[in-house]
């Protein structure tokens, strides 16, 4: 899907991986132009014994900013990391790998990053990623990025709304949160 304010794409990466442990991995990529990232991946194994991990390799020692904020520096360019799901999940980091891991075993797992890219010299108050939030209603996850919304479904369906507030009507179960 796409048009001029985003573009998103969904991969399918379970046959990539054992079968006997996975029984589903997907990932849907936004790039909201033009310089916001939202990835959200569904994780499932066959059993709660199998730890989930999501991943990134970083060029440089990340910095923590805080609220499960990272910021990469390399040259002249910056990339803001804000981790939105597993609410509670576990965060680790070094110059080889920034690793997110869910506190609770389960079979399935949500994960939800939202990434900005910048010029090196922008402070925290030129970007936007790092006030992210997410709400879970029903089987969606709306997620606010400045004005802009994106929604993911728990069986894989997205939306895509520049400009409206979340969730407009939101439901008594609703749960926002700023810093997970």
């Amino acid at each position: 899907m796409s048009d001029t304010t985003y573009d998103c794409v969904k991969g399918e990466a379970t046959k990539a991986y054992d079968t006997t442990k996975l029984s589903k991995w997907t990932r849907q990529f936004v790039y909201l132009k033009p310089y916001i990232f939202v990835i959200f991946d569904n994780v499932i194994t066959t059993s709660s014994s199998y730890q989930k991990k999501w991943n990134i390799v970083p060029v440089t020692l990340p910095e923590d900013q805080g609220g499960c904020v990272l910021k990469i520096t390399n040259g002249a360019g910056a990339l803001w990391i804000k981790k939105l799901l597993p609410v509670g999940g576990t965060v680790t980091f070094s110059s080889s790998q920034i690793s997110v891991v869910p506190n609770s075993p389960g079979t399935q797992d949500f994960f939800l990053h939202v990434m900005q890219a910048v010029d090196s010299n922008k402070g925290e108050k030129q970007v936007i990623a790092d006030d992210a939030t997410v709400v879970e209603a029903g089987d969606w996850f709306h997620v606010e990025v400045g004005s802009r919304k994106v929604s993911f479904s728990k069986n894989g369906d997205f939306q895509f709304n520049g400009s409206d507030r979340i969730p407009p009507n939101p439901p008594a179960d609703f749960k926002k949160t700023k810093e997970n």
